[in-house]
Parts: structure tokens; sequence; C-alpha cells
């Protein structure tokens, strides 16, 4: 009665207490459409995997306009006719995260009935300078206050590489920093990141001193399951000074670094 009035909530924990007597499908199945209507995806998810649904019957793209359809199906971890779970909406979500290609990414079930779904992936591109140009002129304003500006391109050529450069013209600390972000090139199963920078700081150590450095960083980052990124990188710097001191010598520093990001809250 409780579901029938769309009180959702109320039948949520009447369902679950009924549960809780003793296991019965029907009651299961009618907990997970509560959670579903009730606006929790994955927790009905979890109920419907123990009665072996739903299925996926087809994926469909939403959304898409300069980014192929192909590189967003690519990034599904689900495959029409296996059982969805929650792990393939957050391991899609993260994926299509990682590409930098998307403001929003929302895969979710659309419930067919006779325990089958249509998995739908809903995507907000960016492409270009920005997503949105009042947005971009008050960060740009914010980052001028800091002697500094900023801007990325999204996409480039429909290429799917990001490029971005950053040049801060500070009297002590100028800086001038370039980046790019290919998602899987070529088809190759992580995304490449390359970064390069000069700086020519400015330091008060028993007199003026200065630094000049430049230098580049190169690696690779991949998704590993549903909430896992993995990084792998190199990164290399020249640097020489202005004078002599005993702990400021010229000299190149070279060396490989590795990170691991675990996300455990969505």
């Amino acid at each position: 009665l409780r579901f029938l009035a769309k009180e959702y909530d109320a039948a949520i924990t009447d369902f679950e207490q009924a549960l809780d007597l003793g296991p019965d499908d029907y009651t299961r199945d009618m907990l997970a459409t509560s959670l579903f209507l009730r606006g929790h995806p994955d927790a009905a998810l979890r109920e419907w995997n123990r009665l072996g649904r739903p299925l996926v019957q087809n994926i469909r793209i939403e959304g898409t306009d300069k980014v192929d359809e192909s590189w967003v199906r690519r990034e599904v971890t689900a495959s029409e006719g296996g059982l969805l779970r929650p792990k393939h909406i957050q391991g899609t979500r993260l994926r299509l995260d990682e590409t930098g290609l998307f403001r929003s990414a929302n895969p979710r079930p659309v419930p067919l009935g006779e325990g089958k779904v249509d998995l739908e992936v809903a995507v907000l591109e960016r492409h270009g300078l920005w997503d949105y140009w009042a947005e971009f002129a008050a960060r740009s304003a914010v980052y001028a206050f800091a002697k500094k500006v900023r801007v990325r391109y999204y996409n480039m050529l429909g290429s799917g590489i990001t490029v971005g450069g950053e040049y801060k013209w500070e009297d002590t600390q100028p800086r001038l920093q370039g980046s790019l972000y290919w998602p899987r090139p070529v088809g190759l199963p992580f995304n490449v990141y390359l970064e390069g920078v000069t700086a020519k700081p400015h330091y008060e150590l028993d007199g003026p001193i200065t630094l000049r450095t430049r230098g580049l960083s190169a690696g690779v980052r991949r998704v590993l399951g549903s909430a896992t990124v993995v990084q792998v990188g190199w990164r290399a710097r020249h640097r020489t000074f202005s004078r002599f001191r005993f702990d400021s010598p010229h000299g190149d520093i070279n060396g490989f670094d590795a990170s691991v990001e675990r996300g455990w809250l969505d």
C-alpha cells in the first residue's frame, strides 16, 4: 500500500523488514523497484543482482556532438546481453571522467520489464576553449588578479586531445607551462599526458639569486576496476643558477613517479 501511494521510503523499510523474516523473490524485486524509484540505482541493482537481473538489452549513448559516439561506447564496462552490476555504472563514469572530454557523464539503467534494462549513457561534452563563456570570463578575471592566464582547449580538431597552457607574470615567480592530454591514443588502453615547463624564480639568499629551470614530464594513466586510477610517469629537469652556492649546483634532476588514486565515496 505504501508503494502504491508512492511513499517509497516507508515501502523500502517495509520490504526490508519482510526480507528479514524470510527470503522471497517478489519482495526483493519490489524492494529493488522502490530503491530505483527513490533515486538509488546502485542499491537497486545490488538487490536485482541477487535475483540474476537485470540483463542489458541495449547500450544507448546520448548527448554526443563533436565527440565520436564510439569513443563513449568503448569506455562502457557493461556489455549487451550481460548482467548489469553497480561496478559497471561506477567504472563507466570514472573512465569517461578520465578522458577529460566531458563536463559530466551519467550512465543509468532504464528498466524495460521482464528483468531487462537499457543502459543509457548521457554525456555533456567539453569542446573548444570553454563550456560557458560567462564562466570562462569570470575564471579568467580571477586568474588575472593572481597575475596569470590559463587556457585549455578540449578535443582539438576532433582528435580527442586536450591542450593547455599557463603563463604567470609575477615579478619573482615568472613561469610558462604547457600540457597535452590524449585519451586512449590509437585505441591503446590508457591515457597519455605530457607537460613542459620553464620558470625563472628569484630569491634572496645572502643576496639575490635566480634559478632557471626547464623540464618535461610524461606518463600514462589507466583506470583499474570501478574506483581506482594508476599513473606512472617520468620527470626531467635541467636547472642553472645565476651565481654559485654550495647548496645550489647546476645540473639535471631525473626520476620516475607513480601514484594510485582510489575513490572511497561516490
